[in-house]
């Protein structure tokens, strides 16, 4: 924090050219102090391993990724939609891993580590550069650094695009505030070029353009009538509107290629299961609750499932008083702009940086998520800095008294991102710890059932069925039910588990090649030679699918119905059709 004497943020122009000479000697040691403080958080992450949840589809089991840096997975990077998303700069990122180091989940993870810790230095760098405040910034890059939201985005190699697309964020912002100083063609260049790479790393930072008028009202200060002392031209706000219209249009294509992939997957949710009146009822609640995280992060989990998703509502009383606090933070925040310009934009930073992330627009059944605050707590970081250095300046604190509340706030948070960092060492932990701080987490129920299936079934039908008891509409719990209880002998119930899962999901292939084979191991060969039309309906070539009908034409005695089967098998596989007469095909 700033003591008396030194340059008031609030009241400096858009760049001071140097630390003060009492503070000039913490020049590096600032930013080596942020950096042990990251690293004192994440040092165990090099040893965690992939999860089944999304690390397959991006890396471990992406055969474009796999095969390292490659022309054709350059071009498949730029071109392809996958996993609901077009992100080609963190597909490259990923291809970089394995072509340096392999197929090594350790070495992605201390890449995120590596990636995060530049985006905390560079936070301090720039916020340093626009304000002149060391101190103050060098406290808000450290809550950045360490605040456990962040875990998510740095924890999980899939989140690689949230580390990636900030670091991009942040060159835009320093090459932008530079180029306000002197107006050097290259230097606006360089901001849309970082701001492109940026969008290619995720698109969340569409709001990018509306950040950077926030920060011409403060701390540059560009805006016409604006008070200063620093002789910067001030421009009036048509202008700096205009200024924007480059990164708008940069905007505007990622937003679109985004929706277009995601509207193709399929990612984004329909109407009849998150309706328009809940959707707008959860965004103040989710908004209220990230700002009760940042002050008590004690129930994080890697998902949060949306009341819809439950058959809920969200209570009105929630959403009220929800909406209440923000509006009376809101207030409060726009109440003194030129007293206080940091709490405006800190607090319109994260309102704003949110809204792409809010659930308006649904994607997926998450009520919320850790890792969309990765860029919006950026704005209550700067406005908690700041207030807390003009706290310390009217209170005429000792340095030591501020050394010490800063420590008291930074070491708890420190400590507990270094706990909620260790529950992704492995998928057992992360649902574990999921399920213990949210009980109805349908989805962490069924990923931890996964983990137990191929050694416990048992274990894992358990967990299947806590999966449907929360969500009766969850056809991927009903299915992983059935081939629990399949693989435990128990082929009534599993009859019950596909057929519930083929309800919700009848284009499930594997489904009904899995009721067709328990069908036929009861005995019901019409069922099952049913079940397994269905299941070429779906996916034509099935090869389980035919041998099930070639046995169970055989087990009802129709052996001219077997041979046209098997001829049609042997299209597909010709051992396979000689070797089947009497043998029944393994589940």
């Amino acid at each position: 924090m700033n003591r008396p004497g030194q340059a008031n943020a609030g009241t400096v122009g858009s760049f001071i050219p140097d630390l003060p000479a009492t503070t000039r000697r913490f020049r590096f040691a600032i930013p080596l102090g942020l950096a042990l403080l990251v690293l004192a958080v994440y040092w165990g992450s090099g040893s965690h391993a992939f999860l089944d949840f999304d690390d397959g589809e991006y890396v471990a089991a992406n055969p474009h990724v796999a095969n390292g840096l490659t022309g054709a997975g350059v071009r498949w990077a730029f071109t392809a939609f996958h996993a609901a998303n077009w992100h080609p700069v963190t597909w490259l990122s990923h291809m970089a891993d394995v072509q340096l180091f392999g197929m090594n989940a350790g070495a992605a993870h201390r890449i995120n580590v590596a990636i995060h810790l530049l985006d905390t230095l560079l936070l301090f760098h720039v916020l340093r550069k626009m304000t002149g405040a060391s101190w103050r910034s060098a406290f808000a890059a450290a809550l950045f650094g360490v605040h456990p939201l962040h875990v998510e985005s740095v924890a999980w190699i899939s989140e690689r695009k949230d580390v990636l697309s900030v670091f991009f964020f942040l060159g835009t912002l320093a090459a932008y505030a530079a180029w306000t100083r002197d107006r050097r063609p290259w230097k606006i260049g360089a901001a849309l070029g970082s701001y492109g790479l940026g969008l290619m790393s995720k698109s969340m930072l569409v709001t990018t353009p509306f950040l950077l008028l926030l920060l011409d009202f403060w701390p540059l200060r560009r805006f016409e009538g604006a008070s200063a002392t620093d002789g910067t031209p001030r421009i009036p706000g048509r202008r700096l509107l205009l200024e924007k219209l480059p990164f708008l249009s940069l905007a505007l294509l990622a937003g679109a290629a985004t929706f277009r992939a995601q509207s193709q997957a399929g990612a984004t949710a329909p109407i009849a299961s998150f309706p328009l009146a809940q959707r707008i009822a959860n965004a103040p609640v989710s908004a209220a609750r990230y700002l009760a995280d940042i002050f008590w992060p004690s129930r994080l989990a890697v998902f949060y499932p949306h009341p819809s998703s439950l058959g809920d509502r969200v209570p009105a009383s929630a959403w009220m008083s929800a909406s209440l606090l923000l509006a009376v933070i809101t207030a409060a925040a726009l109440a003194h702009p030129r007293r206080r310009p940091w709490l405006a934009m800190g607090w319109t930073w994260y309102l704003v940086s949110l809204l792409p992330v809010i659930g308006l627009v649904q994607v997926g059944s998450q009520a919320r998520a850790d890792r969309y605050t990765y860029l919006p707590l950026i704005g209550i970081f700067v406005a908690l800095a700041w207030g807390a250095g003009e706290a310390s300046d009217r209170l005429r604190l000792p340095r030591p008294a501020i050394a010490a509340a800063a420590a008291a706030c930074l070491v708890p948070l420190a400590a507990a991102a270094r706990v909620q960092s260790g529950y992704w060492r492995d998928g057992k932990t992360l649902y574990a710890h999921a399920i213990a701080v949210t009980p109805s987490n349908w989805l962490a129920w069924n990923n931890l059932g996964m983990q137990w299936l191929d050694t416990d079934p048992g274990r894992a039908a358990e967990c299947f069925r806590r999966a449907v008891g929360a969500k009766a509409d969850y056809e991927v719990g009903w299915y992983n039910l059935g081939v629990a209880l399949g693989r435990r002998g128990l082929g009534r119930e599993a009859i019950d588990g596909y057929r519930r899962s083929l309800a919700l999901d009848p284009r499930n292939a594997d489904g009904w090649v899995n009721l067709s084979l328990e069908y036929l191991a009861a005995g019901r060969s019409g069922e099952a030679a049913a079940s397994a039309e269905r299941a070429l309906d779906v996916r034509p070539e099935d090869e389980k699918a035919l041998q099930v009908l070639v046995l169970s034409a055989l087990q009802r005695g129709d052996p001219m119905a077997a041979r046209l089967w098997r001829r049609r098998l042997s299209v597909v596989n010709p051992l396979a059709a000689k070797a089947l007469e009497g043998e029944a095909p393994a589940r």
